[in-house]
């Protein structure tokens, strides 16, 4: 009856959020309510989802078994990811092996998840020779997991930049269009805030190849935060002299010298925090 299905949306929406707070109670009652509220297994899945995830948060080994239960094929994936997670916290290396080798395919072509099945089987199985080809795939990429994996392997990293290959004609159509024309001018006469958003406006008229287009202009330019602006929107990753400019070069590497500090870490700083806009200002008085 209608009555009968509100009080089922009631009882499983309390038992969601006594979950959050008593997962084994909650656990306990469910099991009972199942019954007598006729849930169905989704309703009963979309419980124990929340009930696991409280435990496996908590790194409460009885989260694997509520996972295993209500989510044996692997459908949802943030039980699925969470369950990995809680094995390799706890140690279970061979557990968390297996686990990662039946992944769903969207979370096993990750990075993340094919560097730590390759882990799990070092720490499990340290004589495997599947190791070293489990590595050396993730190895190939440039990021974070591929980055762990090169140490693990001791090879370079690989940063897999590729500098953009822009035709003349699309550099001087974006060149002579009249908003970046307008921006430089701007920019020529010292007011480089009416510059910059001269610069925005424009990039948002552009295609994608246009805007890789700009931000080569603004990086030829030594017109560095724009340049890096403007190739993120156009999620454009792989040319790094524009995304990491070495801007400043010498006068960056002599004052850290100077001062005692390695002028990797200076750059990294200075791009995260301005991204090279000379014209920055923070709160507190830093500028540049």
């Amino acid at each position: 009856t209608p009555v009968d299905e509100a009080m089922s949306d009631v009882v499983g929406l309390g038992l969601r959020r006594l979950a959050r707070q008593d997962p084994q109670k909650a656990l306990a009652m469910l099991d009972s309510y199942a019954i007598t509220m006729h849930f169905s297994r989704e309703e009963q899945v979309e419980i124990a989802k929340e009930i696991g995830l409280t435990l496996a948060r908590r790194y409460d080994d009885r989260a694997l078994e509520v996972m295993t239960k209500y989510d044996p094929e692997l459908r949802d994936n943030t039980v699925t990811e969470w369950r990995l997670r809680l094995l390799l916290r706890l140690g279970r290396w061979e557990d968390a092996y297996e686990l990662a080798r039946r992944l769903p395919k969207d979370l096993a072509s990750t990075n993340r998840w094919r560097y730590w099945e390759a882990r799990a089987l070092e720490l499990a199985q340290p004589n495997s020779p599947l190791i070293a080809a489990l590595y050396k795939d993730v190895a190939k990429e440039r990021d974070f997991y591929g980055f762990l994996a090169a140490d693990r392997t001791q090879s370079p990293y690989q940063l897999n930049n590729k500098p953009l290959v822009l035709s003349q004609a699309l550099i001087n159509k974006v060149r002579n269009t009249p908003g970046v024309r307008r921006a430089l001018e701007f920019h020529d006469r010292g007011e480089i805030v009416d510059g910059r958003r001269e610069w925005y406006h424009v990039s948002r008229l552009f295609n994608r190849d246009e805007m890789v287009a700009q931000a080569k202009l603004a990086y030829d330019l030594k017109w560095y935060f724009p340049a890096i602006r403007t190739i993120s929107q156009a999620q454009y990753w792989d040319d790094l002299d524009i995304r990491f400019p070495m801007a400043h070069r010498d006068t960056l590497v002599r004052e850290a010298k100077v001062r005692g500090l390695h002028s990797s870490w200076v750059f990294a700083i200075t791009r995260q925090e301005s991204a090279f806009m000379d014209d920055a200002r923070s709160g507190v008085g830093a500028s540049g």
